[in-house]
Formats: structure tokens, sequence, C-alpha cells
């Protein structure tokens, strides 16, 4: 199986989770104590308004507990906030908290940092072509 391109698909997968995970290891004073799924909860809170539980759950494929556990760690360290709907009360919404809105956007722009340079060797084409392959696989 060494010489097989499955063996060589699951190095290639290895090293581009290390590298990575390497990557993101950057803590400072936005991710610090922080998990990566955390980080990417808020991020994408950041990026959305103010989501629902059900959009954050549907969004990553896990479940409504585990997006909860993660919410009420975050809450916790006030990172974010439930707040209920205004036009519909039954609908709780999540933020971001005022005092941690300008630690978001720096976050986010690392995040995009991270990625170019991840993705800096590879042309247009190739990262179309990637991230359908990627689509596939996930």
């Amino acid at each position: 199986m060494k010489n097989s391109i499955d063996f060589q698909i699951s190095e290639l997968f290895f090293r581009l989770h290390s590298s990575i995970r390497d990557k993101f290891e950057i803590r400072d004073e936005i991710t610090i104590d922080l998990t990566l799924n955390q980080i990417q909860i808020l991020i994408y809170v950041y990026e959305h308004g103010q989501p629902q539980i059900s959009d954050i759950a549907k969004h990553f494929k896990v479940t409504l507990p585990t997006v909860s556990i993660n919410l009420n760690l975050l809450e916790e360290k006030e990172f974010i906030k439930r707040v209920q709907d205004t036009q519909d009360r039954r609908i709780t919404r999540i933020q971001i908290t005022p005092s941690h809105m300008d630690r978001m956007k720096r976050a986010k722009q690392q995040k995009e940092q991270i990625m170019k340079r991840l993705l800096i060797r590879l042309s247009d084409s190739e990262k179309n072509q990637f991230a359908k392959l990627l689509g596939k696989i996930v």
C-alpha cells in the first residue's frame, strides 16, 4: 500500500492537517484558552450576525448539544451572549459581545492570512479544483 495513490493521499491529508493545525496554533489575546472549534464558532457568529444555535449546528454538521456546550463555555468567558429574537420570542440568537467585536475582526483577518499562506502556491484554477475536490470529500 505504501506506493498506492490511497497511501499518498492519506499522507498528504495528514501533512495538510498538520500544517493547518500548526498555523492555527498562533495564540494571542483573541484566542487564548479557546479551542479551534470555539474559534470557528466565534468567526461564524461574527460573519453571520446573530445566527440561531441550529444555524451553527447545520453549518458545522454537528449536533445541537455539541454546539450548546461550546456556546456555554464561550458565554462563561463573555465572548457571546444569547438574545431573544425581536420578532419571535421563541427564537434565541447568538451574538458577539461588544467587548469582543474588535477582537473578532482581528481573528477574522488572522484566519484570512493563514488561508492565504496555505494556498499561495496554487493558481486560481487550482484553488477552484481543490475546493471542488474537498467538497466531494467533505
